[in-house]
């Protein structure tokens, strides 16, 4: 399952292995071998994988989408998050001494590894990564920042 997955973006590798894909977004999806869901909620079978990359800071109720991962992923199957790190240095102002994320439209959530350190399902690795300017190769400046990624397995 690729959520928030836009134009497909990794479904293409996941369907080149020999995975049934579903791509979850409100993007209707115009790729025949795909299937398409809006949200998680009109999921019923389990699924192997759950992939998330720059999706889950733009949903309004996270509990929500954790409870769903949570009864969707197979036991045994494999979680793969990356958001935006709300501790970073540049994302973070102070308020009263206090850390505040800044708000980066359209992002409606924030995240720490504290928060991937709570869920039910079993940490293989997390971590906060840097990274340089834009995906395809140029600078971006300010832009430049750090990501939290998290891989993991639910129980069996």
């Amino acid at each position: 399952m690729n959520f928030g997955a836009g134009h497909g973006g990794a479904s293409f590798l996941f369907h080149a292995q020999g995975f049934k894909v579903i791509n979850v977004d409100p993007y209707p999806g115009d790729v025949d071998f795909f299937e398409y869901r809006s949200a998680l909620s009109q999921i019923d079978e389990p699924v192997d994988l759950f992939y998330a990359s720059h999706s889950l800071e733009h949903v309004t109720d996270v509990r929500t989408i954790i409870v769903d991962i949570e009864r969707l992923i197979r036991p045994g199957g494999l979680v793969f998050i990356e958001v935006p790190n709300s501790e970073y240095r540049d994302y973070v102002t102070f308020e009263s001494g206090l850390p505040k994320p800044k708000i980066q439209s359209p992002h409606t959530v924030y995240f720490s590894t504290d928060f991937f350190r709570r869920i039910s399902i079993s940490s293989i690795s997390i971590g906060a990564f840097k990274y340089h300017g834009s995906r395809w190769g140029a600078e971006t400046g300010n832009a430049d920042g750090e990501v939290i990624r998290f891989v993991g397995r639910k129980s069996f």
